[in-house]
């Protein structure tokens, strides 16, 4: 059985299936951190792995989705990180399948972990708006838009790295928000909103180095900046005023990407969206600012 780490109480376990000696011998070797015992839809769980000098690399799958595991150098040598978005799913416990590979024509190690998903908490308050010419396909093709180019990651970080605030002020609208335009049209935020508590911030910065894979004007959105950061994680900046980098550009942190503005037919006043993605998921910013990530 693999020894597990325990920083807290954790209700993961471990199941092996028949493997050959060399899998066994692995299988025992390996070690997990598991900080968190239980997550909501929203939140990231990150798992923690040290794995033996045969292991060369490896990935885990979630509710049918491949996702990375990345080495942390900056942790240690033989030590890899997963991050796992939990999405809007119905609460209970849920495969986590992992597979560390051995080498060419060598049989992965295959373990499985059990992740208990809780009931969703997040407040969903209704936001209405008015005067906005505000078309419920234009804005479904935006998000899609983006969504394609999360589908391969274009950034490689050498190191994971904290993250700053985009710009100075108040989250107006949070993950969750259910916005209605006008009768009809109603969708819930992903990101959130956050409006100027004085001129001086009227900067957007980059709030980690990236890549920038997306910098254009989209009809719902306005002007959007989509910023690769590489160990699964992006971010989006949307209903700027105007947009100061190009696609394909590296940014470091604190880079200006643009100014808050009021542009596109999603937007609510002067204020910026932003948005982080995990593995291409839509994750509450503010709960994952809770864990080590933001500054």
């Amino acid at each position: 059985m693999s020894k597990l780490i325990w920083t807290a109480p954790v209700i993961l376990m471990i199941f092996i299936g028949g493997c050959s000696s060399l899998q066994q011998r692995i299988s025992q070797q390996i070690e997990y951190i598991i900080p968190k015992e239980e997550a909501s839809p929203g939140e990231v769980l990150q798992i923690g792995y040290i794995l033996p000098e045969e292991v060369k690399g490896g990935y885990v799958r979630f509710l049918n989705k491949k996702q990375s595991i990345f080495r942390r150098k900056d942790l240690g040598e033989r030590t890899f990180t997963s991050f796992l978005p939990i999405p809007q799913i119905n609460p209970g416990k849920y495969r986590l399948l992992c597979y560390f590979l051995l080498g060419k024509g060598i049989k992965p190690v295959e373990e499985e972990l059990s992740i208990q998903v809780l009931p969703d908490f997040i407040e969903r308050p209704v936001d209405k708006v008015k005067g906005r010419k505000f078309k419920v396909e234009a804005y479904i093709e935006d998000r899609t838009k983006i969504q394609r180019l999360l589908i391969k990651p274009q950034y490689r970080a050498k190191i994971l790295q904290d993250f700053i605030l985009p710009v100075g002020g108040e989250v107006v609208s949070g993950f969750g928000t259910i916005r209605q335009y006008g009768s009809k049209a109603e969708v819930a935020l992903e990101g959130i909103e956050i409006a100027l508590v004085s001129a001086s911030g009227l900067e957007v910065n980059a709030v980690a180095e990236g890549k920038i894979i997306m910098a254009e004007k989209l009809p719902m959105l306005g002007n959007t900046v989509l910023l690769d950061h590489g160990f699964s994680f992006a971010t989006l900046y949307c209903h700027m005023k105007n947009i100061g980098v190009k696609t394909g550009q590296e940014v470091l942190r604190g880079d200006r990407l643009g100014l808050v503005g009021n542009t596109g037919g999603a937007a609510k006043g002067k204020r910026l969206y932003y948005q982080l993605f995990v593995s291409g998921t839509p994750v509450d910013v503010q709960s994952y600012s809770k864990i080590d990530i933001f500054e």
